[in-house]
């Protein structure tokens, strides 16, 4: 939402999405803007299971 927040007010909703994905400890793996709408993909480290770190990551859209 930040990003789409940011592309409404004429900012750089990827900028935006990167701040906020930083501030939660996660990585903003990448980010699209087309008009009014914003898709992004961000990442967190997960739980190491028996030597096997995995990444958990999240895919989300935002705009009207």
């Amino acid at each position: 939402l930040a990003g789409a927040a940011a592309v409404a007010r004429g900012g750089d909703g990827c900028a935006a999405a990167g701040e906020l994905a930083s501030a939660n400890a996660a990585d903003l793996r990448s980010c699209r803007v087309a008009g009014q709408e914003v898709w992004v993909e961000v990442a967190v480290s997960g739980p190491d299971w028996h030597g096997a770190g995995r990444d958990l990551v999240a895919h989300a859209r935002a705009g009207p």
